[in-house]
């Protein structure tokens, strides 16, 4: 759901006015101007930190399976470029798996190098993906859970959430999730003031 701007820069000050002391209120109030620039600059990462914590249930995610070109190995593995603008998968299923892939290894996790061994890799009852780097240095997804027989690899689901931008003064995510947005970008907001203690205070709002 797309959500003004402006509507978020007001609930962002009016969680800072309610959670302040009564004199650093009159501050806020007074420097409305510098505030509403640094709350405009911190949304942005504020609706980021709460989407890649938020339980995938309840948040839009994006289709591109139809973007994605699979590059296939021998031994059933392969490789999916992600797009410039990805900042969490939700779902990846490819035709031949049991089941979608909903909770991804990053390239630090241990487990993700068992999946270079071909008795220790998911299968397709149980597929793995790692979401890493490729030789390019470009974001990939990286997934071993094919029989090496199929000679053809197809995606059949990809879902993820894209970086959020401010389109035509607005964000797109769903409105349950404002209280939380805002709260975040308070808290952003007075670590730039340099207000450590109020910051803590307004992450204890968010409810994840």
């Amino acid at each position: 759901m797309k959500i003004d701007i402006e509507e978020l820069t007001r609930m962002v000050k009016t969680n800072m006015e309610e959670l302040s002391p009564e004199w650093e209120s009159e501050v806020l109030q007074t420097d409305s101007v510098g505030i509403e620039r640094y709350i405009e600059a911190k949304l942005p990462e504020a609706i980021r930190q709460v989407l890649l914590s938020a339980p995938s249930g309840i948040i839009e995610a994006v289709p591109f399976d139809s973007t994605l070109l699979p590059q296939k190995k021998q031994d059933g593995s392969g490789m999916v470029h992600l797009p410039d603008d990805w900042m969490r998968m939700i779902l990846f299923k490819m035709k031949g798996w049991n089941r979608a892939v909903t909770a991804f290894l990053t390239e630090e996790d241990p487990f993700s190098a068992c999946q270079q061994n071909l008795f220790l890799r998911g299968g397709s009852s149980k597929p793995v993906c790692v979401v890493g780097h490729a030789s390019d240095g470009r974001l990939a997804l990286f997934y071993y859970s094919l029989p090496a027989y199929v000679r053809v690899h197809e995606i059949e689901q990809a879902l993820y959430l894209p970086v959020p931008k401010a389109v035509d003064g607005t964000y797109d995510f769903p409105r349950r999730l404002m209280p939380e947005v805002c709260y975040m970008c308070a808290a952003l907001v007075y670590d730039i003031l340099g207000r450590p203690d109020m910051a803590a205070m307004m992450k204890e709002c968010v409810n994840m």
